[in-house]
């Protein structure tokens, strides 16, 4: 949460773990109240125009089983930044013997006769596999902005979905963009892939007790990309002040740029450790974050990773720490063993 019982609250709600008979495929999912506007909603309710997982904020997978459970694997909340680290072990279901594709499961209910598979749910003679793990990175820099970094192991078919309170997105590039309905615009950084196909659609909830179209307030808007070249997804979610300029950018292999008239931002995810050396720039690890804010002060955050540099602050020593996130110029130690995170100013030597 950020800026709690402010007319401007921001809540971030994830999924992720058991609750109590919930099963319905949205393991890693999220809602996005921001700067108290709901911008990404996640309603768990499914219409005929997706498979069901679609109908989540999450990377999708045909025929996983939704009985599957994923596990927190690491997080951090502070005030300035929170994190999450999700696994998910992932059980096919394989009732027609094999992995189905999008094609074959849009435009379905989700509903399965039974006795019109070759196989049951539960059989000695079901086929298993494929072996299949997801991965899910959340970064939320409060309140602006969500980083986030999705891993898929295996060889199934997989999709990132995103449902947006706006207009219809528009892409440009590496760029995607939908007019809030509200008084928050999205803008999205595609940082990975380089090259992906994007469709777009709606999703209208109960019709027949809100209607449709204009006259259902619940309606969403969505896009969903497909990475035909590997399992990895890295993408930035702003939330955008109307006439407020914000520029995204790609960095490196694994990092993104923010620039507002507020601050700076460089941020890196990813579930195996980078090394990245740019001119301006360096990161050694896997989550990692650094600011500069206007007036010249420098905040960095490293999770998983043993240094980071940027606007003449060399800061090394292994995370998770928080640095000058209470404008006081110390190190926060968040977990781990006593040690010591070295702060030097080169630009000073």
């Amino acid at each position: 949460r950020h800026g709690h019982l402010s007319p401007k609250e921001s809540y971030l709600f994830q999924k992720i773990g058991f609750w109590k008979d919930h099963y319905e495929g949205d393991e890693t999912s999220f809602n996005w109240y921001a700067k108290g506007t709901p911008l990404t909603m996640d309603y768990g309710t499914y219409t005929g125009d997706a498979g069901v997982c679609a109908s989540h904020n999450l990377v999708e997978i045909t025929d996983l089983d939704p009985l599957r459970r994923g596990y927190l694997a690491d997080h951090m909340f502070s005030p300035v930044l929170d994190y999450t680290h999700c696994e998910l072990p992932v059980v096919m279901k394989l009732l027609w013997g094999r992995v189905r594709s999008f094609a074959e499961i849009d435009n379905k209910d989700g509903k399965v006769d039974r006795m019109q598979t070759p196989y049951f749910y539960i059989g000695d003679k079901n086929p298993v596999g494929p072996k299949v793990w997801q991965v899910r990175l959340l970064l939320f820099v409060k309140p602006d902005y969500i980083a986030l970094f999705d891993r898929v192991y295996g060889d199934v078919p997989h999709r990132y979905n995103l449902h947006i309170t706006g207009d219809a997105p528009v892409r440009d590039g590496s760029l995607i963009s939908s007019k809030g309905r509200f008084d928050l615009d999205l803008k999205v950084l595609v940082q990975h892939p380089a090259e992906f196909e994007m469709e777009t659609g709606e999703l209208i909830p109960g019709p027949d007790r809100y209607g449709r179209g204009e006259d259902n307030p619940h309606r969403q808007n969505w896009f969903r990309l497909y990475n035909k070249n590997d399992g990895f997804y890295r993408t930035l979610l702003f939330a955008q002040e109307r006439g407020r300029q914000v520029t995204l950018e790609r960095v490196g292999r694994a990092g993104m740029k923010v620039t507002t008239p507020e601050y700076t931002d460089f941020v890196f995810l990813h579930n195996e450790p980078v090394e990245e050396r740019l001119a301006d720039v360096t990161f050694s690890g896997g989550v990692g974050w650094i600011r500069r804010t206007a007036s010249g002060q420098v905040q960095a955050m490293v999770r998983d990773g043993d240094a980071i540099s940027a606007f003449g602050v060399r800061l090394t020593g292994r995370g998770p720490w928080l640095y000058n996130v209470d404008g006081k110029g110390g190190i926060q130690l968040a977990g781990g063993p006593p040690r010591a995170v070295k702060v030097e100013h080169p630009s000073r030597d």
